[in-house]
């Protein structure tokens, strides 16, 4: 709770010299508000699209402000109804052919300038869990890395041709760090395959690459691009067969129709599921 004397706010911790502080008589009417937040977050975590309106409501309106709202984590957002509400929310907006939905403001809000692409990954999905709905988990997976994708292109555009480059290093770089972490060796030629399938140039510079690699071998922990399934009750699956590399697995899928990031998480989704 805060009190206020017009827009003024002052600590509440010693009433009567703060009071006498700012020269206000005993007389004088003050109003007391209580933060919203709490509250907000709190009907958040029970109903998304009704703690979104509440928020709204009180003066986050604007998708920017909102999104500013969201990714204070202190707040204690539901992390996993986050992730769905904000590709909810995209992909509405991109139906509609708009571009202000809360995930492109969130994006956009990030500082990725000289930042290394797997510490920036990391950061960017410490603010939310990657839904993982029943079935296909690639398609949400699709759209928050593309977001992901363009603003670290954006901000550091000097390592790619385009942001389709980061997205594609991405897919490959949560592969490799998924099999490194399992105790899976995995060289440099192995991952470079797997990044430029026959022999297809991505435009990324060897050199750059390499230390990607290399980062990886030194720090093999999981990329935290999934959380916590809503529903604990069966042990994880694995969907490829056993015995069969998961290399072998995501080319395949690949030349069935399926997009290279798609195919990878719908593959590891279910194998490795991280906890943030």
């Amino acid at each position: 709770m805060k009190l206020f004397k017009d827009t003024q706010a002052f600590c509440i911790n010693d009433l009567v010299a703060t009071l006498y502080s700012l020269g206000i008589e005993q007389s004088t009417i003050l109003t007391v508000l209580h933060d919203p937040k709490p509250n907000g977050v709190r009907i958040f975590n029970s109903n998304s699209q009704e703690g979104a309106e509440i928020f709204k409501g009180k003066g986050w309106g604007e998708p920017r402000i909102l999104a500013e709202l969201f990714a204070e984590q202190d707040l204690g957002f539901d992390k996993h109804l986050l992730g769905e509400y904000l590709i909810e929310d995209h992909v509405l907006n991109r139906k509609h052919n708009l571009d202000k939905s809360f995930l492109h403001n969130l994006a956009s809000m990030q500082d990725f300038r000289g930042q290394q692409l797997v510490a920036s990954l990391r950061s960017f999905f410490t603010i939310f869990y990657a839904p993982i709905p029943e079935g296909y988990p690639g398609a949400p997976m699709d759209i928050l890395i593309d977001q992901f994708a363009w603003k670290y292109y954006s901000d550091n555009p000097e390592h790619f041709v385009n942001c389709d480059c980061v997205s594609l290093l991405v897919a490959s770089l949560h592969w490799l760090h998924a099999e490194l972490s399992s105790k899976h060796e995995v060289t440099f030629e192995t991952w470079l395959g797997f990044v430029a399938p026959n022999g297809l140039n991505i435009g990324v510079p060897r050199v750059y690459l390499k230390r990607l690699h290399s980062a990886a071998c030194a720090d093999p922990r999981p990329i935290l691009l999934f959380g916590p399934p809503k529903c604990l009750d069966r042990e994880p699956t694995v969907d490829h067969q056993p015995g069969r590399s998961m290399l072998g697995f995501v080319k395949q899928q690949c030349i069935a129709g399926r997009t290279l990031l798609s195919c990878i998480c719908a593959s590891l989704s279910n194998r490795h599921i991280h906890f943030a």
